[in-house]
């Protein structure tokens, strides 16, 4: 099951969306809808779908620059071409942009584009993580400090240190918060 988080104000280019989504995916999805009460985004989401407005866009920019979206997720903007450009130097993000003005078939072909080669760029960075990494992990995970795994694999605190931070690089996490949070959502 794909996740797509989706925001989108007008409810008519919401469900023109979703049934695009559906067919572009085989229904094989699950759509997060964004809403204004919480802010908490899964982990596993494909993509992360934006309709911008000149009503939304500096709510969404915010949201963007203030989320923990991890670098190998895609981040697609529906809006007209200038908005777009003013857009992506606020974010500070690659954002890949659909201009509002292609037909829901042009929109589709590019959607499938983003799409296949984001899961390519996913499955690359997750098949490069080395045994080791996820063996020094795991033992992070289950609460062990880092001179704890150093004694229990026989290894400087340095050679764990350094295989904890490739581990991270590799995922797009950039810094030691998301992994507390995501431990603290495990517990």
């Amino acid at each position: 099951m794909q996740k797509i988080f989706l925001w989108c104000d007008c409810h008519y280019t919401k469900m023109g969306l979703l049934s695009l989504f559906s067919e572009v995916l085989h229904n094989n999805i699950e759509v997060i809808n964004y809403d204004r009460t919480h802010s908490d985004i899964s982990s596993d989401v494909l993509c992360f779908f934006f309709v911008i407005s000149g009503g939304n866009f500096f709510e969404i920019a915010e949201f963007i620059r203030n989320s923990q979206i991890k670098k190998d997720n895609a981040l697609i903007a529906l809006s007209d071409d200038e908005l777009y450009n003013v857009f992506s130097h606020v974010c500070n993000e690659e954002i890949k942009n659909i201009s509002i003005q292609k037909s829901p078939i042009e929109i589709s072909n590019i959607f499938k584009f983003i799409i296949s080669d984001n899961e390519k760029k996913h499955r690359k960075t997750v098949s490069k993580i080395t045994k080791k990494e996820l063996q020094v992990m795991e033992l992070f995970m289950r609460g062990k400090k880092v001179s704890e795994v150093a004694s229990i694999l026989h290894r400087s605190i340095k050679t764990i240190s350094y295989h904890k931070q490739n581990f991270l690089k590799k995922l797009g996490i950039r810094n030691n918060l998301v992994v507390l949070q995501s431990l603290f959502l495990l517990k």
